[in-house]
């Protein structure tokens, strides 16, 4: 009886150990819809959490696409390059085709194209026999290195130049007011049946015409266009060129003036243009060769309402390195 009763406690001590020796059935239940017979390890980054994955193997029947080959990508560009023959956008076309695959087999047929239609005369005719603006603009932006090119920025300074030659032409008349003591509003009248691109270049100043108020100077260069037979406004940041001069009021207009191209302002303006400097750095620049006045006088002529100087310490220290810049 002892005997048995040894028999039957050994065999369920094993009976309790023995599923421990045994390998599990379980999985977890992603990988319960995968066939075990068709999954393979594969490692995960460090950062995921998880050793290892199930993913499905590609089937041996499906195969991916080749990539793309250059010259692939070539002829579908050429083939859009061709479509555009008998537009005038063909030469923009055959142009970046030449850029971007110049090693094509495709290349030598769009040069030979390209200068055919660099050599056609029909192009520039249907746009130079009766030139406006629009027209030669788009000339010279569809067609580079036409044959006639020159032709159309020629024919491009009778619509276009600075406000100042336009205005002893007659193609414009011009006057300007005052809108603050940084800038000035422009108004100017096309007096010609077709559209005009003005510019206002660097070394425009506005005269006041009273002799007690102070003149304006142009602090940058801008260029706009003005409808046929219409008038046109313009707001235009300046400084003042005066320091001991009245500031303008509403009954004080200016007219437009040029400084000599080689003067120290203009080579201070485009300086300051440079540096994208502040106005109050402008305005004690400018001061600073106009009237030369000295320090104090630079430093206390803007106060804001507060009592605040506008114009710091630091402004002027820029504003004469900037001069001496333009003194060079």
């Amino acid at each position: 009886m002892k005997q048995n009763i040894g028999i039957f406690c050994l065999l369920a001590v094993l009976l309790s150990v023995l599923p421990l020796f045994l390998p599990s059935c379980e999985k977890p239940p992603e990988e319960l819809l995968e066939p075990p017979e068709t999954t393979q390890t594969k490692t995960e980054p460090a950062y995921s959490g998880q050793s290892t994955q199930k993913t499905e193997a590609a089937k041996t029947e499906e195969t991916a696409p080749p990539p793309e080959t250059a010259e692939d990508d070539a002829e579908a560009e050429w083939d859009e390059a061709q479509k555009k023959h008998k537009s005038d956008d063909s030469l923009l076309w055959l142009v970046d085709f030449v850029n971007s695959h110049p090693n094509s087999k495709y290349a030598p047929e769009a040069m030979e194209a390209i200068e055919k239609i660099r050599e056609d005369s029909a192009y520039s005719e249907k746009y130079l026999s009766e030139p406006t603006l629009d027209k030669i603009d788009e000339f010279i932006f569809k067609f580079p290195g036409h044959k006639d090119i020159g032709k159309a920025y020629e024919q491009r300074k009778e619509f276009a130049g600075d406000i100042h030659e336009m205005m002893q032409k007659g193609s414009i008349a011009a006057v300007s007011v005052g809108d603050s003591i940084m800038r000035n509003v422009v108004q100017i009248q096309n007096n010609t049946g077709y559209k005009l691109e003005v510019t206002i270049p660097f070394g425009t100043y506005f005269l006041a015409n009273a002799g007690n108020v102070q003149n304006m100077l142009a602090r940058e260069q801008k260029s706009f266009f003005v409808r046929a037979n219409q008038t046109g406004i313009l707001y235009i940041d300046t400084v003042c060129m005066n320091i001991y001069r009245d500031v303008p009021g509403d009954k004080n207009y200016f007219t437009l003036g040029k400084l000599d191209e080689n003067s120290r302002l203009v080579e201070l303006l485009q300086i300051l243009d440079e540096n994208g400097s502040s106005y109050e750095v402008a305005q004690a620049a400018v001061w600073q060769i106009a009237d030369n006045p000295g320090k104090e006088s630079i430093l206390s002529a803007l106060v804001y309402e507060e009592g605040v100087r506008a114009i710091s310490e630091a402004d002027y220290a820029e504003a004469l390195r900037l001069v001496g810049l333009a003194e060079n």
